[in-house]
Parts: C-alpha cells; sequence; structure tokens
C-alpha cells in the first residue's frame, strides 16, 4: 500500500519534471521514470497525493447502472424508456416502455435500443431524438451491440458472427477476426479506433492482443504473452490492467508495458490524464477518485474520505471527461444517485498538467 501525504499548501508552485505548472496548492513529489512492468517484481510506488475537490450534484438520476454520454448530456434507461438530462432538465426521448435491457447508443440523430420481448425477436430500433419517429434498422439482436462512425456492430441471433450495417439500415455485412461484439467491450470503454477493431483472447494471466483494420480481413497480432486485459484506447497508446491492481501504458504498436499508477476501475483518460475510481467493493463506502498524468508523475487522490458520496456496489455507473469537468454517475445502490461534476484543475490551460 502506498502512503498518502498531505498536499503542502505552503510556498509557491514549482515545475514539474515535464516542464509545467504544478496544481495550485498542492505539490508533487519527483516522479520515478517509467519503467517496464515485469510480474512478480514490485513495480515503483511513489506515494498518493490528497488534493481533494468537492463534487456538486447536477441532478438526482435513478433506476439504472448504465449511462451513455453525447453532445453534452447524459442519456439513460428507466422504467423501459430512455431519457436524457439536458442541462438541469430531465426529458423523455422515449415514453413506450419497450427498452430491453439498460444499454443504448446515441449519435446526433438517434437513440439506438433493443425492443423488449418475453421470448424474442429483438428488434433493433432506431428513434430520433426529436421524437419525429422511430424504425426498425435490424429484426433480432441477441446481445450487446455498439456504434462506431456511420457503423453499427452486433452478434448475429446465433451468437457467432459480428455483424456490421449503416446506421441508417441497408445491407448486413460480416465481420472477420473479434469472435464477439462483447469481446470489444471493457470494463472501461470499447476497444475501436479509428482504425481498427481491437480484442483480448486468452486468459488475464496471459494475454494476446488481436486486432483487424476496419472493413478487411487483415488480422494482426499487436502483443502476446501480456501480463493483463487491454482496457482502454487512448491516442497511441492502450492502457492495460495488470494483477487486477496495476495500469499500464503499451504502444499499440506492441512492446514493453510500463507500469504507470495503482488502480483497476472506471478508468477514463485523455491525452491529459487518466482517472480512476473505486468504492471497495461496499455501497456503503466512500468513493474515492484518483487522477495521475497521462504519461507518468504522482497519482492524485481528488476524492477522498470522506467524500460524503457513496459509488454504489459496482462503483459509479459512468466517469466521463470533458476539457473542463469530470462528471459521475452514480447508480441505484449509491446512498446518492445521479450525476455529480467535479471541475478539473487548469481547465483553460492546455499545456498544463491535470
Amino acid at each position: 500500500m502506498r502512503d498518502v501525504v498531505a498536499a503542502d499548501r505552503v510556498g509557491t508552485d514549482r515545475a514539474d519534471a515535464d516542464g509545467t505548472s504544478g496544481e495550485p496548492g498542492c505539490s508533487y513529489p519527483e516522479p520515478p521514470p517509467m519503467t517496464c512492468y515485469v510480474p512478480g517484481s514490485p513495480p515503483p510506488a511513489p506515494p498518493v497525493v490528497r488534493c481533494l475537490r468537492t463534487p456538486r450534484r447536477v441532478t438526482q438520476i435513478s433506476g439504472t447502472f448504465y449511462f451513455r454520454w453525447h453532445g453534452g448530456m447524459f442519456y439513460w434507461v428507466s422504467g423501459g424508456s430512455i431519457l436524457r438530462l439536458n442541462g438541469a432538465t430531465t426529458e423523455y426521448i422515449t415514453s413506450t416502455g419497450d427498452v430491453s435491457g439498460s444499454f443504448i447508443e446515441v449519435d446526433d440523430e438517434a437513440v439506438y435500443y433493443r425492443v423488449a420481448s418475453d421470448a424474442g425477436p429483438f428488434p433493433l430500433r432506431r428513434a430520433k431524438l426529436d421524437r419525429s419517429g422511430s424504425v426498425n434498422i435490424v429484426p433480432d439482436v441477441r446481445s450487446r451491440f455498439l456504434l462506431d462512425g456511420d457503423r453499427i456492430y452486433f452478434d448475429s441471433p446465433d451468437g457467432k458472427l459480428v455483424s456490421t450495417l449503416a446506421r441508417g439500415g441497408g445491407s448486413i455485412d460480416p465481420v472477420t477476426g473479434p469472435p464477439s461484439v462483447q469481446r470489444l467491450f471493457t470494463v472501461s470503454g470499447v476497444l475501436i479506433d479509428a482504425t481498427h477493431l481491437y480484442w483480448n483472447d486468452g486468459p488475464d494471466s496471459d494475454v494476446t492482443l488481436m486486432r483487424v483494420a476496419k472493413g478487411t480481413s487483415n488480422v494482426e497480432t499487436v502483443a502476446s504473452h501480456l501480463p493483463g486485459p487491454a482496457v482502454l484506447l487512448q491516442g497511441d497508446s492502450v492502457l492495460l490492467v495488470a494483477e487486477q491492481k496495476y495500469i499500464l501504458d503499451m504502444p499499440k504498436s506492441g512492446g514493453c508495458p510500463l507500469w504507470l499508477t495503482t488502480g483497476t476501475s472506471s478508468i477514463v483518460a485523455d491525452d491529459k490524464a487518466v482517472y480512476w475510481a473505486t468504492t471497495f467493493g461496499s455501497d456503503t463506502a466512500d468513493l474515492l477518485l484518483y487522477r495521475v498524468p497521462r504519461h507518468g508523475g504522482a497519482t492524485i487522490e481528488v476524492l477522498g474520505v470522506p467524500s460524503g458520496l457513496r459509488g454504489g456496489l459496482f462503483g459509479p455507473a459512468a466517469t466521463v471527461l470533458t476539457p473542463t469537468q469530470v462528471l459521475i454517475g452514480t447508480e441505484t445502490t449509491s446512498n446518492q444517485p445521479g450525476v455529480w461534476v467535479l471541475d478539473r484543475p487548469y481547465a483553460d490551460s492546455v499545456s498544463s498538467r491535470l
């Protein structure tokens, strides 16, 4: 367990190793150099710097374990209908109560969902955000589906083939490579970038990361014998979780996974920082939120005990980064379900460390 040190709130800010300034009121210890992760060897353990912030609730939400974020708004399912948070106002997008499960996808024009049925089929429906109409675009989708660019990916009804079609409908085409759409999902996101689909193969202690170029059958092995699965793509890197407790950073071209920090759940990242949350698996535990600079540095505790905010038994239902804020959706087992906001430091400066 790493030591937790109080932020130095005396003195002036100093320059960090990358030449950018520290957060006002918080000084960072010099981070160790990023090193290759070696299974069985203790990684470097710099102290955690406590630089706490106060969350504020935007709205109270109940009835969901899953959120989607699009166009600056949260979308979710409650009672078989789809709602969204527009500013501080909750709006119904569909109110027919026919949504199967909690998983939806959203683009600029429509929301996509599986239509509820006692025994199937489960049509995939596209409903316009302005509530001007809806249409079924796939006759039967038995499991998860996802939206990427102008394509929708889903499994065939027998679960043996990943298929794709244009968002507006049309011909259904097979996809070579991933064994199921579920394998493209992780606890932190979807393993798809602008050019490829990625998926993990093998046990978590000995992972082979695979990928296929979109629209082709060109399957490649990115890296073998990885100490943990890929959970998130960010820029030119893949973030991995090893031993269910370490976050690693590896180039998409393969190579040595570098130890970044300790953390496993609700991981989100942009080109400035990696954030993750934990509640220690208890619906009565305080939600803790941490961040680390994107390419290494001191771990910053952003929400600590007592945060006054419970994440729920399964942790936050959503963690979203914008250039200026962290948005946290807490689910129904939380004592305070809803959407919470934390301001990110140095929001106006693109060159500063978050």
